[in-house]
């Protein structure tokens, strides 16, 4: 469908997808990069030379974030924003020794050009999360520099060998209708196991005949048309397509300690990462009787 002819909710729900998918790539690049080489606290690490790899300004912007919402930020690095990861990735030291290699496929020119085509997408980002108006043509900007972007990450680790963990898409973030959001670094921050949420407390608690949404957003660099989505649950899901959003009944069938809402993501390949699908998410909540 042309953007042009999306309604608004959709334009601002399609830019915010590519937007993040562009986050969660800039912080897999600069967490790798500088926890292989400053260690796990690289966020106060120095150069041999005795100065810091951040400027002051960088660390008490993460530490500050991260320190107030550790429930959201599984690690340091996720509680940078755009523009913080873009300075991160665009310092002249830095970059030359560590992220132009991620970067050559499509910015041959280097540093600036990359840094150019980066700031182009704050201004746009900003208006997307603060309900500001925003244009076909920067909507248009967001998915061609994002994408070339990304693209460039990804040839660089098909190029090294490194690519068997990149090569499926993925779920990056969940919502539902309790108002619960969270990002794939806080799905299963240790990474062991398949990735899994809990939301068995009181504020939680289903009953029958509610209803529960539940939507997931996926690595906007896979085309739709590669991945199917499903959902299933031990006590039952019926009619659910091929679709990024769940809208359940509760019915007494699920009623329990817990209801699991299982989310596969399967490709069109004939191989498949975890065996049957190739991301998996699990969602548990608990459905008790009405007294």
């Amino acid at each position: 469908m042309p953007l042009n002819n999306l309604p608004d909710r959709d334009i601002r729900g399609f830019g915010k997808e590519y937007i993040e998918s562009l986050e969660y790539w800039l912080r897999i690049v600069i967490d790798r990069e500088l926890r292989t080489n400053y260690g796990t606290n690289y966020i106060n690490a120095k150069d041999d030379k005795g100065n810091f790899l951040l400027n002051g300004n960088i660390r008490k912007e993460i530490e500050t974030r991260y320190n107030s919402e550790k429930s959201r930020y599984p690690r340091p690095i996720d509680a940078c924003l755009l523009d913080t990861s873009i300075e991160i990735i665009t310092k002249p030291h830095l970059f030359k020794l560590h992220f132009r290699k991620y970067f050559e496929l499509n910015f041959k020119i280097g540093r600036e050009m990359l840094a150019e085509v980066l700031n182009r997408l704050i201004y746009p980002r900003n208006c997307l999360y603060h309900s500001n108006p925003i244009s076909i043509r920067a909507l248009e900007q967001i998915v061609c520099y994002t994408n070339d972007i990304i693209d460039s990450i990804k040839h660089y680790y098909l190029e090294n060998n490194m690519n068997e963990e990149f090569n499926v898409p993925k779920i990056l973030k969940f919502t539902d209708s309790f108002g619960n959001s969270q990002y794939r670094e806080q799905f299963n921050p240790r990474n062991i196991g398949n990735k899994h949420i809990s939301f068995i407390k009181p504020e939680f608690y289903l009953y029958p005949g509610d209803k529960l949404k539940i939507e997931v957003e996926m690595d906007t660099t896979f085309k739709r048309t590669d991945y199917t989505i499903k959902w299933s649950s031990a006590k039952g899901i019926n009619n659910v397509d091929d679709s990024n959003i769940l809208n359940l009944l509760i019915e007494e069938r699920h009623i329990g300690d817990n209801i699991d809402i299982q989310i596969r993501v399967v490709t069109n390949e004939s191989w498949h990462k975890f065996g049957r699908c190739d991301d998996f998410l699990l969602i548990r909540y608990r459905v008790l009787p009405r007294k």
